[in-house]
């Protein structure tokens, strides 16, 4: 369905970077006839002073247009305040049509027109894909619960409790609302049912693994039979984010930072921001509860991300940050004690920062060597996994030293490390209890 912008206001230069649309501009209204088409009408009274007939007269000219097309009138006739607020116009330029409207101005018409076009074109989203740890609670469920639970009651994680409400309201008209999160399952309901006991009311299905999410998420949106234009993707890493996007160009996504005005605003940027019409239909997500239920875990892919690093031996100002590692990393560590200062002192240190095309990871790993040669520990954080990295750096770290065995403990939580070490088949392993 083709967009057209009529308007007494030279709004094209404005307006069209954001939206692609036919333009047209008179201040005599002549504009064309169309038909089966979106129509957005953009007239100001901000010099003009409309006569009582020239209201009329426009009044009668955009009804022409209801019969066979979508229309959308914004104008000061129409009591809607966008564009008479004078605060919305840049009056260092020139005459009346050609002024430019301010950045505000334009931001508040480019929402609306946005939010008319895509509920004209495809309605509310239909699905949410919401991330767990940074998303819906303050942190890494499977690091720090205790910090968590403490940190969600004070009112710096008021954000992450609209959040919930937000995804509660959007279920309650219709859409689906599914985790998809890198814990384990029994981690993930955990921590659910310590934000509401309540959340199999409003969540769908939870979907857990170490997969790729872009993989999990397209075999999904194929067994609910629902768009890829009509799902959302709501998740606190640009990485992921941007991965995503790549994989599943149609695919809406957005990003989460503790800041819920913050994501409410680039939601209604984007036209996205509405509630559906309908109401909440129980046999309907039973239907898709059993869909999801029976789906098999796709086969695990390495996500294609550009990234380099910097390796680090015996780094003192990573001394911290190597001991906050080691109380926190669960799923990929070798063998998790937490350290303090004097025990990091007996072992020869890597650590290695990373950057990729989505932003700078920070510190994120690190190695202990012992005196004997022995690999004693290789941590890295969850959020550099999924793109070989590791490989990389024991590679490095290989090829500068010999190591003659590698520690290993075993445990429920850390499969992902116990995957990597299948593909290290040339140095002995010595699994401790």
């Amino acid at each position: 369905m083709d967009t057209y912008i009529f308007s007494d206001l030279y709004v094209e230069p404005h307006l069209s970077l954001e939206i692609r649309a036919k333009y047209y501009y008179s201040e005599t209204y002549d504009f064309p006839l169309v038909e089966n088409a979106i129509v957005v009408f953009i007239f100001s009274d901000l010099y003009k002073n409309y006569s009582s007939s020239a209201s009329n007269e426009i009044r009668q000219l955009v009804q022409g247009y209801h019969y066979s097309n979508s229309v959308l009138l914004l104008s000061d006739l129409h009591g809607n305040g966008i564009i008479s607020d004078i605060s919305h116009y840049d009056f260092s330029f020139g005459f009346y049509a050609q002024m430019p409207l301010s950045k505000v101005g334009i931001e508040k018409l480019i929402i609306e027109i946005k939010s008319f076009i895509r509920q004209k074109t495809r309605g509310a989203l239909k699905c949410y894909f919401v991330d767990l740890d940074n998303t819906l609670i303050p942190g890494v469920w499977e690091e720090d619960k205790a910090s968590i639970a403490d940190e969600y009651q004070k009112p710096s994680s008021g954000s992450f409790l609209c959040m919930k409400m937000f995804l509660k309201k959007q279920a309650s008209y219709g859409a689906q609302v599914i985790i998809v999160s890198k814990n384990e399952h029994s981690s993930i309901i955990e921590a659910l049912e310590f934000i509401d006991t309540g959340w199999d009311q409003w969540i769908t299905h939870v979907d857990s693994g170490w997969g790729a999410k872009h993989n999990r998420i397209n075999q999904m949106v194929a067994r609910m039979g629902i768009a890829m234009e009509d799902c959302l993707i709501i998740d606190d890493r640009p990485l992921e984010i941007g991965s995503i996007g790549e994989y599943l160009p149609q695919i809406n996504t957005q990003i989460f930072k503790n800041n819920f005005q913050h994501f409410v605003h680039d939601l209604k940027s984007k036209g996205l921001y509405s509630f559906g019409k309908a109401s909440f239909i129980k046999e309907r997500r039973g239907h898709y509860e059993r869909k999801l239920g029976s789906i098999s875990k796709p086969k695990h892919q390495d996500l294609k991300i550009n990234f380099k690093y910097n390796l680090y031996e015996n780094h003192t100002p990573h001394a911290e940050r190597v001991l906050e590692l080691s109380s926190k990393t669960n799923q990929f560590n070798l063998n998790k004690k937490v350290l303090n200062e004097k025990e990091l002192k007996s072992y020869r240190v890597f650590t290695w920062d990373c950057e990729t095309q989505y932003g700078c990871l920070g510190v994120v790993g690190y190695a202990l060597i012992s005196r004997k040669d022995v690999l004693a520990n290789f941590a890295l954080s969850c959020r550099a996994l999924g793109f070989k990295l590791e490989h990389a750096v024991l590679n490095e770290i290989l090829s500068k030293y010999k190591i003659e065995a590698i520690n290993f403990k075993r445990t429920d939580k850390n499969s992902v490390a116990q995957d990597f070490l299948k593909s290290i088949t040339e140095i002995p392993l010595e699994e401790i209890n």
